[in-house]
């Protein structure tokens, strides 16, 4: 039975991995998991079922859409959640930055977006 960098059965590691997906899908279901959660834990949840099948699998053989993530690197912004992920801070974090006037989004749809250059500018900004 082939093992693995952490010593542990494959199947093992698999049986782990799969156990957390569900763990995730039974999260999704109870609605106890916001947007922006969502993608975060699905790709830690993926990837960890990557590492324990096999190191040399390729994500199109997973039936990974490679398609779909370029589409959401091409998003202009970013709602409060994702943008929150994307600099790597709280929901709340970004709040007290945006009351402080140091992240300024954009409210023409009645919620805070917040742009891709604003967010890089803030980090280039603040370095």
């Amino acid at each position: 039975m082939k093992q693995s960098v952490d010593n542990k059965p494959l199947t093992e590691q698999i049986d782990e991995a799969t156990h957390r997906v569900q763990l995730v899908l039974n999260d999704i279901a109870a609605g106890n998991v916001a947007a922006g959660q969502l993608k975060t834990l699905l790709i830690a949840a993926a990837g960890a079922l990557i590492t324990a099948s096999s190191p040399t699998l390729l994500p199109s053989q997973l039936g990974h859409n490679l398609e779909s993530e370029e589409k959401i690197s091409k998003k202009l912004a970013l709602n409060r959640i994702e943008a929150a992920e994307a600099i790597s801070v709280s929901p709340r974090t970004l709040d007290d930055l945006t009351k402080r006037g140091l992240i300024h989004p954009l409210r023409a749809t009645g919620r805070p977006l917040y742009s891709i250059k604003e967010l890089e500018r803030f980090l280039h900004d603040t370095k």
